[in-house]
């Protein structure tokens, strides 16, 4: 009986004056709400106000048989000539609209198809989803498009939104077709390991969510930026935290000093808040009054079990510009006691330990003139975008940061770096990627593009801080990629960590090389393969050494020897090779008693 009276009254909205139209759409409710008492079925709002809807959009429909939950409700209809599916909730007001079955393949092409799905799921597009469905018994596999919207009156403003919602739908389907047709027309056989190289890098995502608190996304403060002793020992030591820190003392000299200055600081947090570049400033504030000036600090920690070591800092001016006076700075970690006063306490610490020296300065503009010249470069390109014009490298990967401060971070982290500054560069670095490695997994191709350089970058800034360890955790993300520059710096970061994996590596590298160039068929490989072919072989080289093997290593230098851009690294190593036996020699020879 309830069904009869409900189709009547259906039928009454058809063909009927606005009055009567209206008159329907209040007995329609009153009559939901009074079957739902009677026979105790929540009838879902949302349903109601899309019966009401249609018609008034001139909106054919029918019930659906689409498959949905018990207390959901599912309508067919077809707007501009396609074909669609609601599906209303009892538990809210929200609809969610399908469009099914737009593509069609057999399941043999399902990792195209998974592809295609994740490509346009990657541009985050407000609302609007693709998913595939597997039809086992018949062997195919379909995608939908979904949207999703909230469906609580039928109003115009809710008619025009649905029906703008409805016509980007065909704009999104055929955004996703197009990029199906171009990965089936490119034969792209990498897919799987595209979906390798997100898997490993959302390992680097997942790892620093759990490590660094989201950084602000918006706006940023100006402050003077100071050197610190606390930031030279967390980018030197991380792996050695926590350090307690004991005590640091030190030296000063300047131009015309009776004797140097003494420094000692006994309590910790006064000890990693010490700005060395500000201190040494002390003495001037130009190149010419700080050329004969230097500041050497003796820091004393306690690391992990009990153990000490005194790290070493020494701090010259080295040269300035109109805006930068530059400081070279090494830092040390040797095992043993240190005194500041020791004439020879750089020598001492770089022959008991390793010593790294880099590069930082101080800005005299200020970061306000900092922020300032970014501001501009940031409106300039904005502007560029809204004019559609095509933004320049540096633009796009500013822009890809998405937010102004992520943008700065981004801007001037590259300007660093391209001045050898990479000890800056890496805070600014580090930062973006705190950012943006959550975001990866939305991220459409030409932002990972973007992250992979960001990747490279950072390793390259440890690497060249002689922080190989830390290098190899973000240009392992670039393994996979198959790109010689980024191929180079991960294989110099392990020769150089003196990493155990660099043979297998290296060894994997030009297996692939020389399949790669057997499967184009060509007579002669390219000048760009053979100079990446011939730096793998000096790296190994350098890497059977390491390995005490010798006799390897000095057949694959000598095969160098007739190569120019290989020779004077071959004669180096093999002058090694030769030293290495001859003090194996000595320390084999029987002594006089």
């Amino acid at each position: 009986m309830f069904a009869l009276l409900e189709f009547l009254l259906q039928s009454l909205c058809k063909g009927v004056s606005k009055t009567t139209s209206w008159l329907h759409s209040l007995w329609l409710i009153a009559y939901r709400r009074f079957k739902s008492t009677v026979k105790g079925e929540a009838y879902p709002q949302s349903s109601t106000m899309l019966e009401l809807l249609f018609p008034k959009m001139q909106i054919e429909w029918k019930e659906s048989e689409f498959k949905c939950q018990e207390d959901e409700r599912a309508y067919d209809f077809t707007f501009q000539g396609g074909h669609f599916v609601a599906v209303c909730s009892r538990r809210n007001t929200m609809v969610s609209f399908y469009y099914p079955y737009f593509v069609e393949r057999p399941l043999g092409a399902l990792t195209a198809v998974r592809h295609a799905s994740n490509e346009f799921n990657s541009l985050a597009v407000a609302n609007f989803a693709t998913y595939y469905i597997i039809d086992a018994q018949g062997h195919q596999v379909y995608l939908y498009m979904r949207f999703g919207m909230s469906i609580d009156s039928t109003k115009r403003s809710v008619q025009e939104m649905l029906a703008a919602q409805l016509e980007a739908t065909f704009a999104h389907v055929r955004r996703t077709r197009a990029e199906l047709e171009k990965i089936e027309a490119n034969d792209d056989n990498n897919l799987e390991e595209n979906t390798a190289i997100s898997e490993r890098l959302n390992v680097l995502s997942h790892v620093a969510e759990m490590n660094y608190a989201p950084a602000l996304a918006e706006g940023f403060e100006t402050k003077e930026q100071k050197h610190t002793v606390g930031e030279v020992l967390s980018t030197f030591m991380p792996n050695e935290e926590p350090v307690t820190l004991l005590r640091m003392e030190g030296v000063l000299t300047g131009e015309g000093d009776c004797e140097p200055s003494t420094i000692e600081v006994l309590e910790a947090e006064d000890i990693k808040n010490f700005p060395f570049v500000e201190y040494l400033m002390t003495k001037g504030t130009t190149f010419e009054s700080l050329k004969n000036s230097a500041l050497t600090l003796v820091i004393s920690v306690l690391i992990q079990e009990g153990e000490r070591k005194d790290c070493l800092l020494h701090v010259l001016c080295e040269s300035e510009t109109n805006y930068d006076l530059f400081f070279r700075v090494t830092f040390t970690r040797p095992t043993g006691i240190l005194l500041p006063q020791h004439s020879a306490v750089v020598a001492k610490a770089e022959q008991q330990s390793s010593a790294t020296t880099f590069v930082l300065a101080y800005d005299k503009v200020g970061d306000g003139e900092r922020r300032k010249e970014f501001e501009y470069f940031w409106n300039e390109t904005r502007d560029a975008l809204e004019r559609g014009e095509d933004l320049t490298e540096a633009q796009d990967e500013m822009m890809a940061c998405t937010t102004p401060y992520y943008g700065y971070c981004m801007y001037w982290g590259r300007r660093f770096y391209a001045s050898e500054r990479y000890y800056e560069a890496l805070a600014y670095f580090k930062n973006v990627f705190r950012w943006l490695s959550l975001r990866f997994s939305y991220m459409n191709k030409g932002q990972r593009a973007h992250f992979f350089e960001l990747l490279f970058s950072i390793g390259s800034c440890y690497s060249a801080l002689g922080l190989y360890q830390q290098a190899y955790y973000y240009l392992d993300g670039l393994y996979s990629l198959n790109n010689h520059k980024y191929n180079r710096a991960y294989v110099n970061a392990l020769v150089n960590g003196h990493d155990f994996r660099a043979l297998f590596v290296i060894d994997r590298y030009l297996d692939q090389e020389q399949k790669q160039f057997e499967s184009e068929g060509t007579e002669v490989e390219e000048p760009e393969r053979q100079a990446f072919v011939r730096f793998l072989k000096r790296r190994r080289g350098t890497a059977l050494i390491d390995a005490d093997l010798l006799d390897e290593a000095e057949q694959q230098f000598q095969a160098l020897l007739e190569f120019p851009d290989s020779e004077g690294i071959a004669l180096e190593e093999l002058l090694r090779i030769q030293q290495i036996r001859n003090d194996k020699e000595e320390n084999t020879q029987p002594t006089d008693s």
